[in-house]
Parts: structure tokens; sequence; C-alpha cells
């Protein structure tokens, strides 16, 4: 059997929502799982391959995917049986955009189609959530697009793309889903093998099953819910009818995902240099002033509605953070200057991406090549080796490769579970 897996780069934080927003880029990594391969293989292809396998030869961590599988199958009592893994990289490693949680995610719904467990996505996301320790990447990973982590809600809040624009591609508009849900997402038999990718969300309706007793940093959560677009006619429909909708839902949900983020588009300036997370985690202090913990709950607030309505007032107003840039700048000197020069070019807003050391600005298309060639001479003048690459936000999150779109929307925010501590 071989499942092929895909996973997309993530932005956390986007500015002021430290651990809590998200949001999905266009880069892609690969994971293929064969079990009729070599037992026990891993081949790592692709950008910072050297890096992984590095890290790999020492013996000290084991492959993310690979953890997250085994993660997976324990938690429902089952064992992976033999397989060989090949990996097919495109996203940064150690660069702020998301490579660990698009490996965790993707190991999650590889080892869910591999074991057949037909898993709920908010459970899926849950594991994740813990094993990430914050929900902000693995959130975007996960459901695609913009979202916001809550702890204590079961699935991601889906800013972008809105609820409205989302329907549920097997036959059931998303407003009309059990609070169970559907056969949690899985596939028709087409006899074509399966494959799964992650980007930047997919909602499911259930939570996950309990978080009692786990070193749980908190807890997956929840798509918002839109109105049970076309729900009346889909009543009356009839079988073949159905059919023909399913398909031209299918397209509009892919043509929505992957539409721009109101209009806009990203820059990122990558340097050569890696950052180590628990390094940008470190670099914060235990305690922040009062007007800066007021001015991001403003700011954020701000982002929110921005991401939610497309206003680039607030959109620009809202990628302004005291919480963790100002001391993570130390360790990362580009990043002022980089912020400023994106702005200044035209760019809606500009951020520390994730723990760094990525540089993201929020552009329109036309602003794109100014942002992009003031981030590449800012870096050339601070003799920061690296190079800016264009990248778009997309609204698919994990995924079968071949699968329809099956993007799922419950209305039930009830299934919650307690958030564990939080990380600083």
């Amino acid at each position: 059997m071989r499942i092929a897996v895909r996973a997309p780069a993530s932005s956390a934080n986007l500015g002021p929502g430290f651990d809590a927003l998200g949001l999905a880029l266009d880069l892609w990594n690969e994971v293929e799982v064969d079990t009729e391969g070599p037992p026990g293989r891993i081949t790592i292809e692709g950008r910072d391959a050297a890096l992984l396998r590095a890290d790999a030869s020492t013996g000290e961590r084991e492959n993310l995917v690979l953890t997250a599988m085994r993660t997976l199958a324990e938690a429902h009592g089952r064992a992976l049986p033999p397989l060989a893994l090949t990996l097919r990289n495109a996203v940064p490693v150690a660069r702020g955009l998301g490579s660990s949680a698009a490996a965790l995610v993707a190991g999650l719904l590889a080892a869910d189609r591999l074991l057949g467990l037909d898993l709920a996505d908010a459970v899926r996301y849950g594991h994740a959530w813990r094993m990430e320790g914050h929900g902000d990447n693995v959130g975007a990973a996960h459901y695609g697009g913009a979202v916001l982590a809550v702890p204590g809600v079961a699935e991601a809040v889906r800013l972008w793309p809105t609820a409205g624009a989302i329907h549920l591609t097997g036959g059931e508009p998303h407003g009309g889903l059990p609070a169970g849900g559907p056969a949690n997402g899985r596939p028709s038999p087409n006899g074509s093998p399966h494959a799964v990718s992650a980007p930047a969300a997919n909602a499911g309706a259930t939570g996950p099953a309990s978080s009692a007793g786990s070193a749980s940093d908190g807890v997956s959560t929840h798509a918002t819910a839109g109105p049970a677009v076309g729900q009346a006619a889909a009543a009356t429909a009839t079988e073949s009818a159905a059919t023909t909708t399913d398909a031209a839902a299918t397209k509009a949900v892919v043509a929505a995902a992957d539409g721009p983020l109101h209009g806009l588009t990203a820059v990122a300036f990558v340097p050569e240099i890696t950052g180590a997370t628990w390094a940008a985690r470190a670099a914060l202090p235990a305690h922040v002033p009062h007007p800066d913990a007021a001015h991001n709950v403003a700011t954020a607030s701000g982002l929110v509605v921005g991401l939610l309505s497309g206003d680039r007032a607030l959109l620009a107003a809202g990628m302004h953070d005291r919480l963790h840039e100002p001391y993570r700048a130390r360790l990362f000197p580009h990043l002022a200057p980089m912020a400023e020069a994106a702005r200044a070019a035209g760019a809606v807003g500009a951020c520390l991406s994730g723990a760094g050391p990525t540089v993201l600005a929020l552009v329109t298309p036309a602003a794109a090549p100014a942002v992009r060639a003031a981030l590449t001479r800012t870096a050339a003048v601070l003799r920061v080796p690296g190079e800016a690459i264009l990248l778009a936000p997309i609204g698919r999150g994990a995924h079968v490769v071949g699968e329809p779109c099956r993007t799922r929307i419950t209305a039930d925010r009830s299934a919650s579970v307690a958030p564990g501590p939080h990380r600083p």
C-alpha cells in the first residue's frame, strides 16, 4: 500500500497573534509511505535534506513524520506495519515557516489513512497541537487558510477562506452536518492510491478524545460555521443531480481556497541562517509591561477582524507586535530594518514569521516586485545571505493527494477540552 502525503508551509503569529494565528502558504512537502518498501528506510530529498539527514544520523531524535505516525497509532491501540518513507521537501527547515508542523500534520493524516481509523479532523488536530505545543502552525497546516487557535475550543477558527464559501463535497452542505460529522473524510473507493497533503486547514466535527493525563500544552481549535448554502436545493436534488452539484462544489471550494487572501499575496525573505524555536522562546521575558500587553490585545483583535473582512487598514495596523518581536529582534537584527523597508515599498504589513528568522510581508500583487526588491536590497546592506520569494496564501489544508477537497465546518462548538499549560 502506498500513501503519498503533502503538507504546506505556514507562518505563525503574523505579528501580535503569538501562538494563536497561523497562515498556510503555497509551498509543500510531500511524504510517501510505502508498506512494500524496505522496512525502516527513510529517504530525504529536496530542500535542506542534508540538514535533516544530519539530524537523523545522530540518532538523538526520530523523524517527525514517523514520530507523528507512531504517536497516532499508539494513542488508538494500533501498531504501524513495516514501512518505508520518502520525504520530498520544499519547506525550509528551521526558518520560521512551519516545517515541523507540516511534518506532524502530514504524518498524522497518513497514519490515519494507513490504519483505516477514520478519525475526525479535530481529533488529529488535537494530537498535532499536543505534539507541537501550540496550535498556530499546526492549525494552518491542518485546516489551511488563516486560522485562530483558541485553547479549549475543539477546532481552529477559520478566518479565511470564510465559512460561507466552504461546502462539503460529499453531498451535504456544511450547515447540515450532524454533530459527529460525515464519515470523517474517508475517500470514496475508486482504486486510486491514497496521498495526503498538508499546507497551511480542513475542519472536523468532533474534538480530541481527551487530553487528561497527557502532556498537553493546549487543545485543538474550531472552525467557524457558515449558513447552509444550498441546503434546501440539496434536499430535493436527485442522486445524479447531487453528483453534479458535488463536482461543481469541489471546483468552487478549490477555487476559493486557491484565490488570493482578500486580494493579497505574500513575500518572504528567507535567510540562509537557521533559527531554533527553543532559542527564540528563551529570548522572551517572563513578564511584559501592561501597556505592551494592552497594545497587543488591540492589534491582535484588529488583525483577526482584518483577516475576516479584508479591511486593509486593520491588517496594516494589526501587524505590529510588542510581545515577542522586540525581544527576538536581538537574535535577528535584520527584522526591524526589513519590516520597515517592506512597508516603505508598499507592503500592507510585515512581521517575523513564526520564531524566525524569515520575515514575511503581506502585499498586493502589484506591490510584490517592489517589496521583494526592497527586502533583497536591505539584506545586501545588512549582509544577510538569503532569498526573497513569493508565497501565496493557500486555503486548502491537509489532504490526501487525489482526493476532492472536503473541508468540513460544523456549527457544533460544544466538543472542547480544558487547555493544558501554555508555553511562554
